[in-house]
């Protein structure tokens, strides 16, 4: 049996590594578990990497996102990348981009 699902989590410099080919790499590596032909091209406008992006193939797909560790309980920046592969299906960007934001607490840290 194999796995429906894989995270992966990176630093930033993980898009412009190498001059990008190590990024592409990584999703042309997951998407092979599912379709061992797949290709995944280098990005066409200028060779950079979107802090967030989403491909699919046949029965498969893959989203990214460049997360800010602030916005998820931790008291610093710190800017991640994380990474959903969907072996079955097309539910990668779905499970990653949320319809709805995460609340946030907008209350001053310093009284006026």
């Amino acid at each position: 049996l194999y796995p429906t699902f894989a995270v992966w989590e990176n630093v930033p410099g993980a898009f412009s590594s190498n001059g990008g080919e190590d990024f592409r790499a990584v999703l042309e590596e997951l998407a092979r578990v599912e379709q061992p032909d797949a290709s995944i091209p280098r990005p066409s406008k200028g060779g950079r990497w979107n802090k967030a992006g989403a491909i699919a193939g046949n029965g498969w797909s893959l989203a990214w996102r460049q997360l800010d560790a602030q916005y998820w309980g931790v008291p610093q920046r710190r800017k991640r990348i994380a990474l959903v592969a969907d072996f079955g299906g097309q539910r990668a960007a779905e499970i990653l981009f949320e319809r709805t934001g995460v609340s946030r607490n907008h209350d001053s840290c310093v009284k006026a």
